[in-house]
């Protein structure tokens, strides 16, 4: 933008031209007022001197009127009439008598101002002389107290025009053309009169503000542009210059029209802006776009104002270009803030509000404003003082005229009236920029809540202190410098001291117990002071009895609120037992893999049972049969020997079955000596083909044991198995013997070998889960530990003893168990067997072979049958309304089995319910199982024997049909 002093005409010719100007008219009013003296005096003089001639002229008529007369009565002489004369003659004239030769008056003015006079008589004249220079004299003698009047007002006058010239004129052109000079050509008046030396300063000042100002045009931030009357540019400072690639001076003459590219949005509103500026004299503003030369698009406020001469004519427009686009972005930032700051305290759990200094409400926040039962926009406008009650209008006027008087925040703690809580209220001034108090803060705390909170913290101080000072496992705190600062009981327990007595110890005596301290320890520490990240070692411990133990041993960063390192923690873990419980757990894998095989197996063998159980029960119960008819001929040995090799089967195959069966333990009424048979028969093969003999001492008529037999019979063969492994490795002959007997209250049931024996060490954890000794996949070392839990289960013990004499060389496993102290009612008594039966059956089963068996042993016992192949049949059967006093089906049918069978029966034959029975192999079906329970049915296990069938019988008939 062109110079500000430089938009003016030139200073030097206007100094010089009001200069002469001054002069002019500084010379005239002298000339003027030493014009005016002089007429005064001269007017003075002049008619002084008029009146002293006309005094004169009038002396010398009044003497010659007084001489003639004096003449003309004759009483008058020359003498006399020269006495009347100069008693006549005023000064500056002189009269006399004088005689004319022609006898006729003459009047003469001789060179010494001598007038002639009158003829008196007829020879004689009245002579007038009159000095008019002396009258001059005496005029001006007359007027010099005028003409001093008069020097008196003038000279001043004049004096003062001339000391008002220096005074005034002279320093008024130095100080304007130091005013208006610019440049190189700024020079200070030399002495100046003291009465303009503030005027100087005033000007200095002036022209400094004037260079500030010029450089805040030139350097200012936004563009300053003055166009003139007619549009174009006047002036320009460089920002707006640079805001169109140009500078000031280019930008000169440059009219509107040059503009408009560059506002493509305002369209013709620039103009009528200016146009609207420069006819009303109004200032006005307008937000557009600004497209600038380097192509980037900005949001600028232009406002347009009037620049007026001094006569009040519009001279310019100013407008300044202001970029508001990062003003627009901090407004949209700044109200974004203040919303996420109302959100802020809306959301806190605090009461918080906001006033004016007349106490009207600005501000409330969303809790406080839930306090008081309303919305916070009603609460804001209202005078804080009508929102609470009556009591509490004192307590806060003392509050607000305390912080207005001395600018102080309060904070007290105190009972509120209105909620009646207890409250920290903080009460607070806020300033404005000029330090003024404008509003009055104030939040309100919930005292209960923190003490709550107070309380919950030292409660939970307390238990993560008692947490580690009562933990199992050894922990510490240690600060940068590695030394101990806090120790729990389990820590110092390690060490056989206090946890005050450790510390003290230091941190060298406790990692000495580390024998790896130096290699390990210390370069960990090291490591977690300076990445501050958690590691863990497994390392050595020293007990104070000398013995080692592994250690987990782990140290992490503790940082403080600044996130600078505060302490290490420490927390160690013996895994010794760890160790080798990972070492059992492994060997425990190789077992589980053994004991699934064997589950497998088991499942094979339940198969393979139930398979062969429809067979085994034809054959049985036929051979059964056939006993029976052919007792006492010469076949009756022949079906002996079918009906025990049958047998034998049967059992096999129920071995098979409880083995398989995962089932809750069923007590019941159990002769030992037939579980001993059972499990013999089952390991004879085994045992004759490892060339073992088994010798059975049973005593006879022992009490029965309550015990589930199926868990027993498992513990038999465990035992027998065990035994026969024990002599795998024995030269010579191989004896197993198995004795039962009573004592006192208990069965005594010992398994004795004759083997090498069990060493003491393997018979401390011979009962142990998992412990074997024998080869790898040869043992799980689940068996023996097992039986133990079965017989413990039953109230008995299993124990290890030596062979029974000195010379004895073996292992005897002796089990003990309780006698039954009550008769079990379940036990059929013996005129069952013998028991006749009348009544009709029906007996339903997809195996014709079995249908016909159960038809014939029931057809010996005297009731009648009817057959029906399959679960179809049955309930043809049972449709037409046929009474039957016994049903006996089969669960597994392939058209239709058990389940839906009984369910068809609930529907339609509901009298039947009760008199059904069921005849099957499948009991480890989970499905099976599940059905049984849940209708209690009666249950004849596959493969069958006429007595098993009796008791059947005996149990579902009324009496009525029973004979015995």
């Amino acid at each position: 933008m062109p110079d500000i002093a430089r938009s003016a005409a030139p200073p030097s010719a206007f100094t010089r031209g009001t200069q002469r100007m001054l002069t002019v008219l500084r010379v005239t009013a002298y000339s003027m007022a030493i014009c005016f003296m002089t007429v005064m005096v001269l007017r003075g003089v002049w008619t002084t001197r008029d009146q002293l001639e006309a005094e004169a002229e009038r002396s010398i008529r009044s003497a010659d009127a007084a001489i003639t007369g004096m003449y003309a009565t004759g009483a008058a002489d020359t003498a006399q009439a020269g006495r009347v004369l100069r008693a006549l003659a005023p000064p500056h004239v002189d009269l006399r008598l004088a005689t004319a030769p022609d006898g006729k008056p003459a009047a003469r003015t001789n060179p010494n101002g001598e007038t002639g006079g009158q003829r008196i008589g007829q020879h004689r004249f009245v002579i007038a002389s009159v000095d008019h220079q002396g009258i001059w004299i005496e005029a001006i003698r007359m007027n010099v107290p005028y003409i001093l009047f008069v020097l008196a007002l003038g000279l001043p006058t004049v004096a003062i025009f001339l000391y008002m010239g220096w005074l005034v004129n002279r320093p008024a052109l130095q100080l304007l053309a130091f005013a208006q000079a610019s440049g190189d050509a700024v020079r200070v008046p030399p002495d100046l009169p003291r009465i303009w030396q503030s005027v100087l300063a005033r000007l200095r000042q002036l022209r400094e503000q004037q260079r500030q100002m010029q450089a805040f045009l030139d350097n200012a931030p936004f563009g300053m542009i003055f166009f003139n009357a007619n549009g174009r540019v006047a002036m320009m400072n460089h920002s707006a210059a640079a805001s169109f690639d140009q500078s000031p001076d280019t930008m000169l003459g440059k009219d509107l029209r040059f503009f408009a590219p560059f506002f493509p949005n305002a369209g013709d509103q620039g103009s009528q802006l200016f146009m609207r500026t420069l006819a009303q004299g109004v200032q006005e503003t307008l937000e557009t776009k600004f497209n600038s030369a380097t192509g980037e698009v900005r949001d600028v406020q232009i406002t347009s104002f009037p620049v007026q001469d001094p006569d009040g004519k519009m001279e310019m427009v100013g407008v300044f270009v202001v970029d508001v686009t990062e003003e627009k972005r901090t407004k949209s930032k700044l109200e974004e803030s203040r919303s996420q700051l109302i959100a802020f305290f809306d959301n806190l759990p605090t009461s918080i509000y906001l006033k004016r200094v007349d106490h009207e409400v600005v501000f409330v926040s969303r809790h406080l404003a839930e306090q008081y039962g309303k919305r916070s926009e009603d609460m804001i406008g209202q005078h804080e003082y009508d929102l609470h009650v009556e009591a509490m209008k004192p307590y806060l006027q003392m509050m607000d005229a305390h912080i207005l008087s001395t600018g102080e925040a309060i904070l007290l703690e105190g009972d509120h009236l209105q909620f009646n809580r207890r409250e920290l209220v903080s009460r607070f001034p806020v300033f404005n920029d000029e330090g003024q108090i404008t509003h009055i803060g104030g939040m309100n705390f919930d005292i209960d809540e923190r003490a709550k909170a107070q309380a919950a913290l030292q409660e939970s101080k307390a238990l993560v202190e008692a947490f580690i000072q009562h933990a199992p496992n050894p922990m510490a705190l240690m600060d940068p410098k590695g030394r101990y600062v806090m120790v729990n009981d389990s820590a110092a327990g390690f060490y056989g001291e206090t946890p005050e007595s450790l510390i003290a110890l230091g941190a060298e005596a406790i990692n000495a117990r580390f024998p790896q301290a130096k290699e390990v320890i210390t370069p960990m520490f090291a490591r977690v002071c300076k990445k501050r990240e958690f590691e863990q070692v497994s390392t050595y411990f020293e007990l104070p009895s000398g013995e080692l133990r592994e250690f987990s041993f782990s140290l992490f960063p503790i940082l403080d609120a600044e996130g600078n390192l505060a302490y290490i923690g420490n927390i160690s873990h013996d895994i010794t037992e760890e160790r080798q419980a990972r070492a059992a757990l492994m060997a425990s894998r190789d077992a589980l893999h053994q004991s699934e095989k064997l589950a497998a197996l088991g499942s094979l063998l339940a198969g393979v049972s139930h398979e062969l159980n429809n067979p085994l029960a034809a054959v049985i119960g036929q051979a059964a049969l056939l006993s029976e008819d052919l007792e006492d001929t010469e076949h009756a040995d022949r079906i002996a020997k079918i009906k025990r090799a049958a047998d034998r089967c049967a059992r096999i195959v129920q071995s098979f079955l409880a083995m398989a069966r995962q089932k809750a333990p069923e007590y019941r009424s159990v002769d030992i000596n037939d579980q001993v048979r059972a499990a013999a028969e089952l390991t004879e093969y085994q045992m004759r083909a490892a060339n073992v003999a088994l010798e059975l001492h049973l005593a006879g008529d022992l009490p029965p044991i309550k015990a589930d037999p199926d868990q027993l019979h498992q513990v038999i063969v465990n035992l027998l198995t065990n035994a026969r492994q024990a002599l795998e490795d024995k030269h010579g002959d191989r004896v197993i013997a198995i004795t039962s007997s009573v004592r006192e209250n208990e069965i005594r049931l010992s398994i004795a070998d004759n083997g090498k024996g069990i060493d003491a060490a393997t018979r401390d954890r011979l009962f142990d889960p998992f412990f074997t000794t024998k080869a790898a996949g040869q043992g799980t070392g689940i068996g023996l530990s097992y039986s133990l839990g079965i017989i413990q289960a039953h109230g008995g013990t299993i124990t290890v003893e030596d062979a029974a004499t000195p010379a004895a060389v073996g292992t005897v496993f002796v089990i003990t168990l309780p006698i039954e102290t009550s008769t079990d009612k379940s036990t059929a008594p013996a005129s069952v067997q013998t028991a006749k039966a009348k009544g009709r059956a029906l007996i339903i089963d997809d195996e014709e072979d079995v249908a016909e068996t159960l038809a014939d042993m029931l057809a010996r016992m005297g009731m009648s049958t009817t057959m029906a192949v399959g679960g179809m049949a049955g309930q043809a059967a049972m449709a037409g309304g046929a009474a039957f006093d016994l049903v006996l089906s089969d669960i597994r049918m392939p058209d239709c089995d058990g389940p839906t069978l009984y369910a068809w029966m609930t529907r339609n034959r509901p009298d039947l319910t009760s008199r059904i029975a069921f005849v099957t192999g499948d009991t480890l079906s989970g499905i099976a199982a599940d059905f049984l329970d849940e209708t209690r049915c009666p249950v004849l296990e596959k493969p069958f024997t006429p007595a098993a069938l009796r008791e059947l019988v005996a149990a579902m008939l009324p009496d009525r049909l029973l004979q015995s």
